[in-house]
């Protein structure tokens, strides 16, 4: 809904869509990407990739067929609920299918680097580099 909303309105690009989202956002953004038309540019930060809880079904491993647009995934080495291993095996993956694929996995970056609400995990380097790379990539991808 908030997409179509955006698309109506007069500042709005309707044919240059992007998805961002952090945590279970960044992997709402992919779920997203794959099943709503024209999303032309996806960033999922530290969005989880594997099961989260029994019986789901929905990790992004499932979607590696569907992810076909420009990725920039933005994901933290030392995040406990993420393994390292995961992030490089799904960007191995998403590889496969789609040559315009980016993962940047920040050295000793806990999960929720980006939150500078939360003083205990939040990275300034980490987090200032991955959102001038946020801003670039969607300019090069929904600007052009």
């Amino acid at each position: 809904a908030a997409a179509d909303y955006a698309k109506q309105q007069p500042w709005a690009r309707a044919d240059r869509l992007g998805a961002t989202g952090f945590c279970g956002g960044g992997a709402t953004a992919m779920h997203f990407a794959t099943e709503y038309p024209g999303v032309m540019a996806v960033v999922p930060w530290y969005g989880p990739l594997g099961p989260r809880y029994k019986d789901y079904t929905g990790d992004a491993f499932s979607l590696v067929v569907k992810l076909t647009m420009p990725i920039l995934g933005l994901y933290g080495e030392a995040d406990g609920g993420i393994p390292a291993a995961d992030v490089k095996r799904f960007e191995t993956e998403l590889k496969k299918k789609n040559s315009n694929v980016e993962v940047v996995l920040y050295p000793g970056t806990p999960h929720r680097f980006f939150s500078d609400d939360s003083p205990q995990s939040y990275k300034k380097d980490a987090a200032d580099d991955a959102w001038k790379r946020c801003v670039a990539f969607f300019t090069k991808h929904l600007k052009a």
